[in-house]
């Protein structure tokens, strides 16, 4: 199933007719629900889109979900830019002759130190 076949996340959101409009008759219960199951997807794009209806909402609860919704986003962002740059690290350390690359972090370190 394509991108443009897949059924949308959150129902009748991309219907412009139904967009804002159908969100701000929903209680901010049934949002929440809607924005969980947003926030499970990967489909940025359904997450975006909801964010902007729920930021034009009047209720200051729909408008702290979107806020929520903005922050996911950038989060996801963040961690997109920071396992990019890994990887280039990773991708210059093999150009240059490295044969492996591994990392190592705190919870890899404790068995050096003896039994935890």
């Amino acid at each position: 199933m394509s991108a443009t076949e897949r059924p949308a996340l959150v129902p009748g959101l991309h219907d412009s007719s139904n967009a804002s409009g159908s969100l701000a008759r929903q209680s901010l219960s049934e949002l929440r629900r809607r924005l969980r199951v947003a926030l499970d997807g990967e489909a940025a794009e359904e997450l975006e889109a909801l964010a902007a209806a729920l930021a034009t909402d009047t209720r200051a609860g729909a408008r702290q979900l979107a806020e929520r919704a903005r922050r996911t986003l950038e989060a996801r962002a963040a961690e997109r830019e920071r396992l990019a740059a890994l990887f280039e690290l990773r991708g210059d350390l093999l150009k240059r002759g490295a044969r492996f690359v591994a990392g190592v972090d705190e919870v890899g370190v404790g068995p050096l130190a003896g039994p935890v």
